[in-house]
């Protein structure tokens, strides 16, 4: 076992993984209808905060990153920012928050499932396990988020010398256009 880590939280991921790659396909088909459908201008105005970030720029990286805290939060926001140089070095890059709790509806429905799929099989569950279960999940939805994101940077004209990148912020982050 790993230094401070919950013993069943492992075997709680195990038990859900099923359950959470369903609800994770439908959260994700439900959030690609709202942005297709353009549901509260999602559409439009994430592809025009990707637009004044980029506007008038040379070569350079536009990042579009998750913030693990804004789950907690209950915001999902994102932090988009445009370097010129290397990711997340800069300190005051142009950026901007966008807010896409729109979307991300629904999740504290599909953690009541898995909350009652574990008390099925589980006994007292803590707090701690039931936030680093629901940290697990709302990662994985993150990571899923990005075909949507890829879909509204798509959309974007441009002469191919910006990088786009998607992840997490000071994370990992994954190259996935260039406009």
């Amino acid at each position: 076992m790993k230094r401070c880590e919950m013993e069943r939280v492992g075997q709680m991921k195990e038990y859900l993984e099923q359950k959470a790659d369903f609800l994770i396909s439908e959260r994700i088909r439900k959030m690609e209808s709202l942005y297709i459908d353009n549901v509260g201008n999602i559409k439009h105005d994430l592809e025009m905060a990707l637009k004044k970030l980029v506007r008038d720029k040379g070569e350079g990286k536009l990042v579009i990153s998750y913030l693990r805290s804004s789950y907690l939060l209950g915001n999902f926001d994102f932090y988009i920012a445009y370097y010129e140089g290397e990711i997340f070095v800069k300190e005051e890059p142009d950026c901007i928050f966008f807010n896409m709790q729109s979307g991300f509806s629904g999740i504290n429905e599909d953690m009541q499932e898995m909350d009652k799929s574990l008390h099925s099989k589980f006994i007292r569950i803590s707090q701690g396990e039931k936030e680093e279960i629901q940290k697990w999940y709302i990662e994985q939805v993150y990571k899923k988020f990005i075909y949507i994101v890829k879909a509204a940077v798509e959309r974007i004209d441009g002469d191919k010398k910006i990088e786009v990148y998607y992840g997490g912020y000071m994370d990992e982050v994954e190259l996935i256009y260039k406009i």
